[in-house]
């Protein structure tokens, strides 16, 4: 495995550790759209990226909320 797919690994990682607590957020971006292209056999594009695009869903929580979904 490269350095770049370790980092791409690391960050689905968290995606799915935020996903599964069902903290308010949306994920998008290029690491979205490369697993969704790769889970329909669309493999063949290889885009490096360095990061997680997310959006809130509503309005932002505050901090000591964040904290809990968190914990």
């Amino acid at each position: 495995m490269t350095e770049q797919q370790l980092q791409e690994h690391l960050m689905y990682q968290v995606i799915s550790g935020i996903s599964d607590i069902d903290a308010p957020i949306v994920f998008k971006g290029a690491l979205i759209t490369k697993l969704i292209l790769k889970e329909n056999s669309y493999a063949e594009m290889e885009r490096p990226t360095n990061d997680i695009d997310a959006n809130w869903i509503g309005e932002p929580p505050t901090m000591d909320e964040l904290t809990e979904v968190v914990r």
